[in-house]
């Protein structure tokens, strides 16, 4: 009995002992054999990323060999690799749902199979089940130079499209992922500008901007443009919708429109659509722009340096000279000498 007490006590010390070590040991981080990896691409508003863990080849015969053919593959080690898309996507002319999805893959010589699966928190594809699949399609691999660690990557991108690359060992395979980006943008506008106070005038300006410049939605630029114009008349906004009309083939209304600009621009405005104008080469439009800063504001020396400023974009030194004169008549003491400076400058 006293020998069974004594076994008894031994054992619950062991124990205790054991734990107490435990709480002492301090665990050691070491390099993954596979490092995790992560790659992200925006197409448009819509977001692509890519997690997943990086297997070596450190030598071995891969596919075909370490990586079965015929068999499903968790493309990559570890934790299921996943692929996640913010917004709904064409993948090999096939939709997908926005949402992350496990990427697997059954390798073969001359075709492998991709897979997208509901299953994004498994180990591996030891628990993959086919009854989760989302979406399957094949693809033709290609040989190409060893590439000693798995990786993926984005290549081909376009405003709407991506093109996503796996390579590893001496196999490639390639798939295409396109969204729908004119219509994903229109909706991203209209959500910002429903969430937002519609007071001020410049993002309402640059949403009709964008969507002139890509010549999409223009009923929606029109609505974004006028109550810009509402809560700010001014000759950004008025050019702005004349060029949206011009766009829609209403050429009347428009050319009505940049006259009714052009009688309220502001020096600064005028000189801005100048430069842009001379930049175009276009140096008679310039000039005659510049010219209605003179009719708006016939007693601002700034009106005169600007239209001085237009001439020199022209060459012509002498008109460039004649306007400075007149500037410096009505300048403030202040900007006399930068005026004179500006005038010796001129050759």
């Amino acid at each position: 009995m006293k020998k069974i007490i004594t076994s008894s006590v031994f054992i619950i010390c062991l124990f205790f002992s054991s734990q107490i070590n435990a709480q002492f040991e301090h665990p050691i981080k070491l390099p993954a054999n596979s490092p995790k990896a992560k790659i992200f691409q925006q197409i448009g508003v819509t977001d692509i990323v890519i997690s997943y863990n990086r297997p070596l080849v450190k030598g071995r015969e891969i596919f075909g060999k370490l990586i079965p053919f015929g068999k499903v593959w968790r493309t990559g080690a570890d934790k299921n690799t996943i692929i996640k898309f913010s917004t709904d996507v064409t993948i090999n002319g096939n939709k997908v749902k926005a949402g992350k999805y496990g990427l697997h893959t059954i390798p073969n010589k001359n075709s492998w199979t991709v897979i997208l699966n509901k299953e994004t928190e498994a180990w591996g594809s030891y628990f993959y089940n086919k009854e989760k699949d989302v979406l399957r399609f094949n693809v033709t691999p290609k040989t190409i130079a060893n590439q000693e660690a798995m990786t993926f990557n984005f290549s081909q991108v376009s405003a709407d499209k991506a093109t996503v690359e796996l390579s590893w060992a001496t196999t490639s395979i390639s798939f295409d992922v396109k969204v729908d980006a004119a219509k994903l943008i229109n909706e991203n506008i209209k959500g910002q500008l429903n969430s937002l106070p519609w007071w001020g005038w410049t993002g309402l300006y640059n949403a009709a901007q964008y969507n002139l410049n890509n010549n999409v939605y223009l009923d929606d630029a029109m609505t974004w443009i006028n109550r810009s114009i509402q809560n700010n008349r001014n000759f950004t906004n008025l050019n702005l919708k004349a060029s949206i009309l011009e766009k829609q083939g209403k050429n009347d209304e428009a050319t009505k429109l940049k006259a009714q600009a052009l009688k309220i621009g502001t020096i600064s405005e005028l000189q801005r659509a100048a430069f842009f104008k001379f930049r175009a080469k276009d140096t008679k439009g310039g000039i005659e722009l510049l010219k209605n800063v003179l009719k708006n504001s016939p007693n601002n020396y700034q009106a005169y340096t600007a239209m001085a400023w237009g001439y020199t974009q022209i060459k012509d030194n002498k008109k460039a000279k004649k306007m400075y004169k007149k500037a410096l008549k009505m300048a403030p003491s202040d900007r006399i000498e930068a005026i004179q400076k500006a005038m010796a400058n001129l050759k």
